[in-house]
């Protein structure tokens, strides 16, 4: 059995969307608010500190189909969240 990642590993790459300059203390659940209006929202991945006590300030998104990634980032590169605008 595989992975549709091992099957089709552009298939990842092209529902997931980068997202930088997120504010530390914005929640995963505030993402999702934001990305969920482009989208079904599979996945939230902030990267984190080396203690794991805090968000990098950027992160991936994943969503179910690739209109929903390529809308994502079409409408909200340069969007407002918690303050900091999304790149």
């Amino acid at each position: 059995m595989y992975s549709a990642l091992q099957m089709n590993p552009q298939a990842d790459l092209r529902t997931t969307v980068f997202v930088g300059n997120v504010a530390v203390f914005c929640t995963e659940a505030e993402i999702n608010q934001l990305f969920s209006t482009c989208g079904e929202v599979l996945e939230i991945r902030l990267a984190k500190s080396d203690d794991f006590s805090k968000h990098l300030s950027y992160g991936f998104v994943k969503f179910s189909t690739v209109a929903g990634a390529q809308l994502a980032m079409q409408r909200l590169n340069g969007a407002v969240l918690c303050g900091r605008t999304l790149k």
